[in-house]
C-alpha cells in the first residue's frame, strides 16, 4: 500500500509542475484542484507524506521549502486564508492568486514540524529568478517592462542554488523546528497567521482530504483503463 501511495503521489507531482500559475482561462487540474494551491501546496504536501510514509524521512533531516515565505501581506486574516486554499472560486487577480498561498504554506510547516517531530523545516524566499515562468504567467504586453524591471535585482540559477544550499547547511536553520530565510540569508519572522496552530491544523486535513480525492480519481481513472475494464 506504501509502495502505490508514494507512486501515485509522485505521479501526481510530476504532473503539477508543468503547470501555469495561476491559470485564469482554466483555473482548475482535472482533478478539480485550483492550480496554485495544486502546485504551492498539495504537490508539497503530497511530497512530503509520501517519503514519510516509505520510510524515507532521515531523523534529523531539514526540509526546505521555497516559496513567498515571511511575506508580510496585508489585509489577511485566517478566513480569507481558508478561502484561498479551499479555491472554491478561482482568484481574480496575480495577488489574490498567489501571496495568500504563500502565507498558507508557511503556516503548513508550522503543522509539519508537529507532525514530524525528527526534522526541522525552513520556508525560503527565492528572490528574483528569470525563467521561461514569467511568459506563462503575465500578459506578453507586460513582459518587456517586467524583464527591464527584475535585471537590476535578479540573481543568476547558480546564486539562487548557492543560497539555497547555505542556509540548509547552516547551524542557525537547525536551531528552531521551523525557521523562515529570505534570499539575502536572512532570518525572517514569517506572517502572524503562519503561527497559528488552528490554521495550519486545517490547511493539513484539508490537504489531506483533497489528496485522498486526487488518488481515488487515479485509481478510478487507472482501473478504466486496464485491460478487461468495461466502457
Amino acid at each position: 500500500r506504501t509502495r502505490t501511495r508514494t507512486c501515485t503521489r509522485t505521479r501526481t507531482r510530476t504532473r503539477t509542475r508543468t503547470l501555469i500559475r495561476p491559470d485564469f482561462a482554466d483555473p482548475y487540474t482535472s482533478e478539480g484542484v485550483e492550480k496554485v494551491v495544486a502546485l504551492d501546496l498539495l504537490a508539497r504536501h503530497f511530497v512530503l507524506e509520501g517519503l514519510a510514509a516509505a520510510g524515507l524521512l532521515t531523523s534529523g533531516g531539514r526540509v526546505l521549502n521555497v516559496l513567498a515565505s515571511a511575506q508580510l501581506v496585508p489585509f489577511q486574516t485566517a478566513e480569507t486564508i481558508r478561502a484561498r486554499v479551499a479555491a472554491v472560486q478561482p482568484p481574480a487577480s496575480m495577488f489574490a492568486a498567489l501571496l495568500p498561498v504563500g502565507v498558507a504554506a508557511d503556516a503548513w510547516l508550522q503543522d509539519a514540524a508537529a507532525r514530524h517531530p525528527s526534522l526541522s523545516f525552513v520556508g525560503m524566499f527565492p528572490g528574483v529568478l528569470p525563467t521561461e515562468l514569467a511568459s506563462s504567467t503575465f500578459p506578453s504586453w507586460a513582459l518587456p517592462a517586467l524583464t527591464a524591471a527584475m535585471l537590476p535585482v535578479a540573481s543568476s540559477s547558480e546564486e539562487v542554488g548557492l543560497a539555497h544550499a547555505t542556509v540548509l547547511a547552516s547551524p542557525n536553520a537547525g536551531r528552531r523546528r521551523v525557521s523562515y530565510f529570505n534570499h539575502l540569508l536572512e532570518g525572517r519572522t514569517s506572517h502572524p497567521l503562519a503561527y497559528e496552530p488552528e490554521l495550519g491544523a486545517w490547511i493539513t486535513s484539508h490537504l489531506e482530504e483533497v489528496a485522498a480525492r486526487v488518488e481515488e480519481k487515479a485509481r478510478a481513472k487507472s482501473q478504466a483503463g486496464a485491460p478487461g475494464a468495461k466502457d
